[in-house]
Order: structure tokens, then sequence, then C-alpha cells
């Protein structure tokens, strides 16, 4: 992984996680989101970055916000 490519992904997942510390009430919601975001970030396939990205809309419905942000960042 390029240097760029690294700093870019970090600012991302600093952002995300702002934004998690926003909406969530607990620490453990916030790991669980950001559990799946990593895990959905490290996919292998296009085919499974896809199926990890609506698993992560639909796991998190009830937080309208945080998934605007996400899908518009």
């Amino acid at each position: 992984m390029s240097l760029v490519i690294f700093l870019f992904s970090r600012h991302i997942r600093k952002n995300i996680l702002a934004q998690c510390k926003k909406t969530f009430e607990t620490k453990e919601k916030v790991d669980l989101f950001m559990s799946e975001w990593n895990i959905m970030v490290m996919a292998d396939t296009v085919e499974n970055f896809v199926q990890l990205f609506d698993r992560l809309n639909k796991d998190f419905v009830d937080f309208p916000k945080l998934l605007t942000y996400v899908n518009s960042t």
C-alpha cells in the first residue's frame, strides 16, 4: 500500500470514528461499527465489499445520520 493511500485511509477512518462517537452512546456500539467498517474496507473483492457495505447499512439502519455520512463521504 502506498503512503498516500495509507494516509488517505487513515484520515477517512479517523473521520468515521469521530462520527461514531457523536452517534453512539456506548463504546461497545462504536467498536461494533468500527469493526464492521474495518472488515468492509479490507474486503478482497468488489463483490465482497458490496455485500459487507449492504450488511453495514442493514445492521445500523437505526442510525440514518451516520449512514448518510458514510454513504456520502
